[in-house]
């Protein structure tokens, strides 16, 4: 397989994107107002996005990093498709819990907690705390980001990217339909332990989001049905 056809796109893939977005987005709307549970466990979107993103990371990057492409590239170009958007979300975030600040009934965040969260926020660093915030037309207690929670998300985007580069460059011997194997069998476990789903937004699950998105993650880079054999480059087969 040529190295020009790891960068053409799926479009059916890129569709499915798109309507779990727009799903994810009218949950966030309409989950603390009138229309609450309008698309009740349409979350699983998220999940949908690692799988989606382990696949595509695998066909687009694999071959490059095993060939030689440096960390530093690798992070930069990720970094430069990931961060401006999430830069100007955070912003945003930050003049509306501002203006919700004054108008908003209690309970309403201290001035501390807001300069905190939103240095922590445009740093794209996880603020632990167990603070009240505005949510909706509700509130949620302690959201790692507090002014853009979908934000956790990106972050373990970031952090399993690092992994996977890592992965590729020193681990690959354990292939990736094992390590997502004991990813899940870690995340069913503690689930089920500690009762928690759709965790990895807050101060109280943020840790069973690392299991979640390795999980994911590796079983969609599985997908790409490439075989790595010590060293030698992917080979792929249709």
């Amino acid at each position: 397989m040529s190295p020009q056809s790891h960068a053409r796109h799926f479009d059916a893939l890129d569709a499915l994107r798109g309507l779990a977005a727009f799903a994810v987005v009218v949950l966030h709307y309409t989950e603390h107002s009138s229309l609450n549970d309008f698309l009740p466990g349409v979350w699983v979107a998220v999940d949908l996005f690692f799988v989606l993103s382990g696949f595509v990371l695998m066909h687009s990057y694999g071959e490059r990093i095993l060939t030689g492409m440096r960390f530093s590239r690798f992070i930069r170009v990720r970094l430069t498709r990931l961060r401006p958007m999430y830069v100007m979300g955070s912003l945003l975030g930050i003049i509306s819990a501002v203006m919700l600040a004054q108008t908003q009934t209690p309970p309403v965040p201290g001035i501390h907690q807001l300069v905190a969260a939103s240095v922590f926020g445009v740093l794209g660093l996880p603020f632990f705390n167990h603070g009240v915030w505005p949510f909706g037309h509700g509130h949620l207690t302690g959201p790692l980001f507090p002014l853009e929670v979908p934000a956790w998300s990106l972050f373990f985007e970031a952090v399993v990217n690092v992994l996977f580069f890592a992965w590729l460059g020193y681990a690959r011997r354990l292939s990736a339909p094992v390590l997502s194997a004991l990813a899940f069998i870690v995340f069913i476990v503690l689930t089920a332990k500690m009762h928690v789903f759709n965790p990895g937004w807050g101060t109280s699950n943020f840790w069973l989001g690392f299991p979640r998105v390795i999980a994911e993650f590796f079983w969609g880079a599985g997908f790409t049905n490439c075989a790595l054999r010590p060293g030698v480059p992917i080979a792929c087969w249709r």
